[in-house]
């Protein structure tokens, strides 16, 4: 009897084992997936950087080529628009914008007005890009 219930104890516990093994297996398998999903997320910033410095480079190349700017001209500009925010922390400064339909406060980042949906116009060339 004693050897029977040692028997019984022992396939519970290794029916409890083995559903450990298998949660262990999908939470292992979710986090691939989330850890592909953020990679691919990754690589497309990577290639958006990697076009928006180009186009940067390429705009002052043509401004110093066909002005009198210098590299000076450059650096007091950028911590002047830096400085806008109230920060000099070398990020564009994150100001908010009315909704063109509604008028509430929007995020310049965002792309439409979290109240009413309306999508925000394009007030930069960069925005497009």
């Amino acid at each position: 009897m004693h050897n029977q219930l040692e028997k019984i104890m022992s396939i519970f516990g290794q029916m409890g084992q083995n559903q450990r093994i298998r949660d262990s297996q999908s939470a292992a398998g979710e986090a691939r997936a989330v850890a592909k999903d953020a990679m691919r997320r990754v690589d497309a910033l990577e290639e958006r950087i990697a076009h928006l410095t180009l186009l940067c480079n390429a705009m002052w190349e043509l401004l110093r080529d066909k002005s009198n700017l210098a590299e000076a001209d450059l650096a007091v500009r950028a911590a002047d628009i830096d400085s806008r925010d109230g920060k000099l922390d070398g990020k564009l400064p994150e100001l908010a914008a009315a909704c063109v339909k509604c008028g509430k406060p929007r995020m310049r980042s965002q792309p439409r007005c979290i109240y009413c949906g309306t999508d925000a116009p394009r007030s930069s060339a960069f925005e497009s890009i």
